[in-house]
């Protein structure tokens, strides 16, 4: 899943006019005007410095703080969740990012302020929302879309770790709460005539199919799945009328394909049967060559297998058939593009290196697949098992040559990090099914391979190494 991103305050909100001197912050406007500052210069850095700029943020969350302190204005408000949750994306939850590797932060990360937990982010949030009250549609969009987005993050990170349903539900109906308080400003803009950004609609659109997606997956019962249906049956009404009004209104190619795609997913997760499945992502055939239905199909097969933990040898055989065809296609796909990017020398910011680390998670889903292919107690399985572990060994070893490549000459700091990731992934898989020890692999991962080991012990295919 793409990773959430909510909309930030334009610069006109944000940052009052100058002054012709610069001079210390007294008021709470002062120190508002100087956390928009320090936040402005952590951006520009974020790019090539993260140290750098988690310091910058650091700052900014400091002045927002003592803004408040002073006077709640509603800008400082909104600004200081805003700023933890778009924190907590760009280094707590990207498993690229160590914190302990970065530079001069060590006291920002013992002090424990600026880099919190999702659950504290959610109720940052809705203290703010408590003082702001009723604000202009403007700051108002902006809020609850960002609160929104932070409950959805907090429905998804309980959905990882397990929890118990009535947790995950209540997050659920919060995150539609707000939701629905932003797809009502857009209405009301729609039918009064003013300006609509059409992007930020498409996207909100999408963001909500996408709650309802993550949620169902985590269920793998008919009564749970009903039970969910009931609670959005309301919301997903209104975004389905949305989204066909939107279709008919003669939007973008690339926007309905985005929606389209969404909705499809939206269905998906409610599916308990892989022959459904298959027939709801193969239903439109306009959309059969597109690449990003093929990795949103790859995920669901992926989901599907990982929710039904009682699914047969035969019928497992098939999906992951199913599978290695559709990655196979898709590692084709990504490499056509990745070399035709090569070819340019700018490239756009992270276009290339973006690419290059999809094509790494494609050829590592594709690796594990030939493993877990091999494990089945299936004659086809039994006679093809040593071609299985050759294939799974040397597509680990193409992940490693491509996380290898360059990302471009503007390739950003975290691009380079996501690289690095990738190529850990596939080394620590290398290392487990070629039975190295313990010490050859703290040798061959440096200090990282705790990190990669942990995350690998969770992933079905390499259990029994572990065993």
């Amino acid at each position: 899943m793409k990773q959430k991103k909510g909309p930030k305050l334009p610069r006109y909100l944000m940052e009052r006019a100058n002054t012709d001197e610069e001079s210390q912050p007294v008021t709470a406007e002062d120190f508002y005007d100087e956390a928009v500052k320090f936040e402005d210069s952590a951006d520009r850095f974020f790019s090539s410095d993260l140290s750098k700029a988690l310091r910058f943020y650091n700052k900014a969350h400091q002045s927002y703080l003592k803004s408040l302190n002073i006077q709640p204005i509603p800008d400082a408000l909104y600004n200081l969740p805003r700023l933890e949750f778009d924190i907590y994306n760009k280094y707590t939850k990207d498993d690229a990012v160590i914190i302990s590797d970065l530079n001069q932060c060590e006291q920002i990360i013992q002090e424990n302020i600026l880099l919190k937990p999702i659950d504290h982010i959610c109720q940052r949030f809705e203290e703010c929302s408590d003082l702001v009250g009723e604000p202009d549609p403007e700051i108002g969009e902006d809020l609850w879309w960002n609160g929104a987005l932070c409950w959805f993050e907090y429905v998804e990170s309980l959905c990882e770790s397990n929890e118990e349903s009535t947790k995950i539900i209540k997050a659920f109906q919060k995150s539609i709460q707000l939701f629905e308080k932003v797809l009502n400003i857009f209405e009301w803009k729609i039918s009064s005539g003013s300006v609509v950004d059409y992007n930020n609609f498409t996207r909100l659109l999408g963001d909500c199919y996408r709650l309802s997606s993550v949620t169902c997956e985590n269920f793998s019962d008919k009564d749970s799945i009903e039970s969910i249906s009931a609670i959005e049956c309301y919301f997903l009404e209104k975004i389905d009328t949305l989204t066909q009004a939107y279709l008919e209104s003669g939007i973008s190619e690339e926007a309905a394909i985005e929606l389209k795609l969404a909705k499809i997913s939206e269905r998906s997760a409610k599916i308990l049967s892989f022959d459904e499945l298959i027939f709801v992502w193969n239903q439109d055939t306009t959309l059969i060559n597109n690449l990003e239905k093929k990795l949103l199909e790859g995920s669901s097969f992926r989901t599907f297998l990982d929710r039904f933990e009682d699914i047969n040898d035969i019928l497992k055989w098939e999906i992951l058939g199913k599978m290695s065809v559709l990655y196979r296609e898709i590692y084709e796909e990504l490499r056509d593009q990745i070399s035709n990017l090569e070819k340019i020398q700018h490239s756009e910011n992270d276009l290339l290196s973006n690419k290059i680390a999809l094509l790494c998670s494609v050829t590592i889903e594709r690796a594990d697949i030939e493993l877990e292919r091999s494990l089945l107690n299936l004659p086809v399985a039994i006679k093809n098992i040593e071609s299985l572990k050759n294939n799974n060994r040397n597509i680990l070893k193409n992940a490693i040559v491509f996380s290898k490549k360059s990302g471009g000459i503007k390739e950003s700091a975290v691009g380079k990090l996501t690289r690095a990731k990738k190529q850990r992934e596939a080394v620590i898989r290398l290392c487990i099914i070629d039975e190295k020890s313990q010490e050859e692999i703290s040798v061959i991962l440096s200090k990282y391979w705790t990190f990669e080991l942990n995350d690998l012990c969770e992933i079905d295919a390499y259990k029994r190494f572990f065993s």
